[in-house]
C-alpha cells in the first residue's frame, strides 16, 4: 500500500513537472506571437506611410509642370521616394515652399483651377499622412512598451527584437 502511495506521488510530481514545462513553453509561444503581431502592425503602418508619401510626391511632381510654365528658370521638380522618410519629407517640404513661392510671384497661378485642386490634394494628403504617422507611432509605443516589460524583455532579447524608432520629422 505504501509503495502504491509513493509511486502515485512520484507520478503526480512528474505530471506536475510536465504541466509546468508545457505551461512555460505555451507562455513563450504566446509572447513570441504577440511580438510578431506588433512587428507586423509596425511594418504595415510603415508601408502605409510610404504609400501616402508616394502619393504626395506624385501630386507635387504633377503640379510642378504647371508651375514650370510660369517660371521658365525651373524645368520642374521631380521628387522620388527614398527609404529615408525624413529626407523624402524634407524634399517634399522644400518643393512645396518653392511652389508656394512661385504662386506668390505669379498671381495668375493662384487663380488657376489646377492650383486650387493641388492645394486641396496636398491638404488631404497631409491629413492622411498625419493619421498614418500617429497610427505608426502608437504601434511603436505599444511594441516598445511590451518588449521592455519583464519577462518579455528577456524573450525579446533572446529572439533578437529591439526597440523601434518613432516617426519624427525634424
Amino acid at each position: 500500500m505504501i509503495d502504491w502511495i509513493l509511486n502515485t506521488l512520484w507520478n503526480i510530481k512528474w505530471i506536475l513537472l510536465l504541466l509546468f514545462i508545457f505551461n512555460e513553453f505555451s507562455r513563450v509561444l504566446i509572447t513570441y506571437n504577440k511580438i510578431q503581431t506588433f512587428t507586423q502592425k509596425i511594418e504595415e503602418a510603415r508601408s502605409n506611410i510610404s504609400i501616402v508619401l508616394n502619393q504626395k510626391l506624385e501630386i507635387i511632381n504633377q503640379f510642378s509642370t504647371v508651375v514650370s510654365q510660369y517660371d521658365e528658370h525651373e524645368k520642374g521638380i521631380q521628387l522620388k521616394i527614398s527609404n529615408d522618410y525624413t529626407k523624402t519629407t524634407k524634399d517634399a517640404a522644400n518643393a512645396l515652399s518653392y511652389i508656394y513661392g512661385v504662386a506668390m510671384a505669379y498671381p495668375e497661378l493662384r487663380s488657376d483651377s489646377n492650383y486650387n485642386i493641388f492645394l486641396e490634394n496636398i491638404s488631404n494628403n497631409e491629413r492622411s499622412l498625419t493619421e498614418r504617422r500617429e497610427m505608426y507611432n502608437k504601434f511603436v509605443k505599444d511594441y516598445n512598451t511590451y518588449i521592455t516589460q519583464i519577462p518579455t524583455c528577456i524573450l525579446a532579447k533572446l529572439f533578437g527584437y529591439n526597440r523601434e524608432n518613432y516617426f519624427n520629422i525634424n
